[in-house]
């Protein structure tokens, strides 16, 4: 499915000794919230870098009192403050598989907790 967002930001290095590519930032930026996340693609010498492993650890961000905030406290995510002025912690999901077939959990995660309701709160617009 597609994600409309206003900003990508990301900041990664290689480990000189693994390899390994470690995500230190990546921040997503949409309407009334933004994902950040960090983690590692890890290096497998026998494999092409679109095969190498992905272990991305994230978290969503909401605006207060907005439409999604609504929506992802019905589904009990959003109750409590961030460190971010103005928004609440989300739900926390991984992002794993590998560059060519990058795979998530938000959807099983958001649609456990909110049923059928899962797949409205990134198609929600605040009018």
């Amino acid at each position: 499915s597609k994600f409309a967002y206003n900003k990508l930001e990301l900041s990664a290095l290689r480990d000189e000794k693994t390899f390994d590519i470690k995500i230190e930032s990546a921040r997503l930026d949409a309407e009334d919230l933004f994902v950040e996340a960090s983690g590692t693609v890890k290096y497998e010498s026998d494999k092409p870098i679109l095969q190498q492993q992905i272990d991305i650890p994230a978290t969503i961000y909401v605006r207060e009192n907005t439409k999604k905030q609504t929506l992802f406290e019905s589904g009990g995510f959003a109750k409590s403050k961030s460190e971010y002025s103005g928004y609440l912690v989300g739900p926390k999901f991984r992002i794993y598989g590998t560059p060519s077939a990058v795979k998530t959990d938000l959807h099983d995660i958001i649609s456990k907790a909110t049923g059928a309701m899962g797949s409205s709160i990134f198609k929600s617009k605040d009018k």
